[in-house]
């Protein structure tokens, strides 16, 4: 499941941006363009996320957000959390792992799916399975 936080996006009156609000994670951001205004919400909320303690704020839904911010003007739009994004800002630490050689052309695989290097694949895999099993342990 693809997890998001709304952000509010509005083109400037007094300058060429458009300004970005993640009201959930308290992210602001701006881009000369709605795209690069979105890239940029994209790369907030995954620093947001890596660097601070929010990783666990729930996002809110639509209607909450467009009673709070709505109007003519503002555009409320989902921003993905983009694992590959968060591996980015996260404090590296190199050790070396061993593999099959067969599981790290899958590794491979799936990480040029997903568009992230081995490593991110890796880190990214890893938490999902760790996660996982933090929620059984949670509910048992």
């Amino acid at each position: 499941m693809e997890k998001f936080y709304y952000a509010v996006i509005q083109k400037s009156e007094t300058s060429p941006f458009y300004t970005v609000e993640i009201p959930d994670i308290e992210g602001y951001t701006q881009g000369v363009s709605m795209e690069e205004a979105i890239e940029m919400a994209e790369d907030v909320v995954a620093a947001i996320l890596e660097v601070s303690d929010n990783k666990n704020t729930k996002a809110s839904d639509f209607e909450t957000i467009n009673k709070k911010y709505g109007g003519e003007g503002i555009h409320i739009m989902k921003i993905a959390v983009r694992p590959d994004l968060m591996y980015e800002w996260s404090d590296k630490v190199k050790k070396n792992i061993s593999f099959s050689s067969r599981t790290l052309d899958e590794i491979d695989s799936f990480a040029k799916k997903m568009k992230m290097n081995r490593s991110a694949f890796i880190d990214y895999a890893a938490h999902e399975v760790i996660n996982k099993y933090k929620s059984k342990q949670v509910s048992a």
